[in-house]
């Protein structure tokens, strides 16, 4: 019976050191220094405006059949408003190459509100443009379109991985599929 009793005690110690938060460090001299801030970026907030997860999942997987069609396989990646993620789809042949152009191919319909592939010839009059492509050549790169609402745009469809260049034509398959249904 103590037996019991003496594991009892030593499992519920445990479960609490489990849960307790830890305690701020301390310097050389025993003194407590407060733990900094929450950076901005990892604060929780609303999310942006942008597509419903359902419709943008039902996107992506139009993006991916389109693309397989032409036996082509891509990721694709839908966003908000504010260029976060709503849905990633990398089926396992689409390459890792394909999944760190998404990135780079979906700032130009932010900056412009245009389909990537206008960025080469806007590149020539906007020094903007031109300086993203100077830093990130997969800016200059089709593939992502921007999702349009009324006159806002909520969000971006971008494709990545075709061998054969139609990743723009796979990201506005999966636009037309849920365009009518936006809101």
């Amino acid at each position: 019976m103590i037996r019991m009793s003496l594991i009892s005690i030593v499992v519920m110690g445990l479960a609490a050191a489990a849960n307790a938060q830890p305690a701020a460090p301390a310097n050389a001299d025993g003194v407590r220094i407060p733990r900094p801030p929450t950076p901005a970026e990892y604060v929780e907030r609303p999310k942006a405006r942008g597509p419903a997860y359902d419709l943008a999942v039902e996107a992506a997987l139009e993006a991916i059949n389109r693309c397989k069609a032409d036996k082509q396989d891509i990721s694709v990646q839908v966003t908000d408003a504010a260029s976060e993620i709503v849905v990633l789809i990398t089926p396992n042949a689409a390459g890792m190459r394909s999944l760190r152009l998404l990135k780079g191919k979906a700032v130009t319909p932010y900056i412009t509100g245009k389909p990537s592939s206008a960025a080469r010839e806007l590149a020539r009059t906007d020094p903007v443009i031109a300086a993203r492509i100077a830093g990130d050549v997969a800016v200059g790169y089709p593939g992502s379109v921007p999702i349009i609402v009324g006159n806002e745009m909520i969000g971006a469809i971008t494709v990545s991985g075709s061998q054969i260049n139609n990743d723009e034509v796979c990201a506005n398959a999966g636009l037309s599929k849920i365009q009518a249904r936006l809101k």
